[in-house]
């Protein structure tokens, strides 16, 4: 019924869809267990830029958007959480290594492999990520 009311109103007919969306519905799940939801994420002006916390309650076409990242502590380290869930099918990452590049790339096709590296929390999207997991590796069990 509301959705008819504003038919003759071209001005509020939905064209398409917010750049945000999908993120947006998110928003509400977070605000049921706090009050400043908006703290969970980030915000940036572009890819050139880097991430920000985002400082209030509004999300803008202009600017880039993402739930704040998951971290663990290892030591005295706080990274980025490994993966949890399945990729994509052909999704490209990163795990940590031990042999001087301190990283390693990889393909997911789900295979016995990626889950074994699934389930031991050694699957990360980024290079960067993967190289800090075995950096803070390496110093938790150098003593560091």
């Amino acid at each position: 019924m509301l959705r008819n009311a504003y038919k003759d109103f071209p001005m509020y007919q939905i064209t398409e869809r917010h750049p945000h969306a999908e993120l947006m519905v998110t928003a509400p799940e977070i605000a049921k267990n706090r009050y400043d939801w908006w703290e969970e994420f980030d915000w940036r002006l572009n890819k050139e830029h880097e991430w920000l916390p985002m400082a209030e309650d509004s999300f803008y076409e202009k600017y880039d958007y993402r739930l704040k990242p998951r971290t663990i502590k290892i030591s005295n380290r706080e990274i980025n959480a490994p993966e949890r869930e399945p990729l994509k099918e052909a999704e490209i990452y990163y795990t940590p290594q031990f042999d001087g590049s301190l990283q390693t790339w990889h393909r997911w096709n789900n295979s016995g492999y990626d889950q074994y590296l699934l389930k031991n929390s050694l699957i990360f999207l980024t290079k960067e990520d993967a190289i800090a997991a075995a950096e803070a590796m390496i110093a938790l069990l150098s003593g560091e």
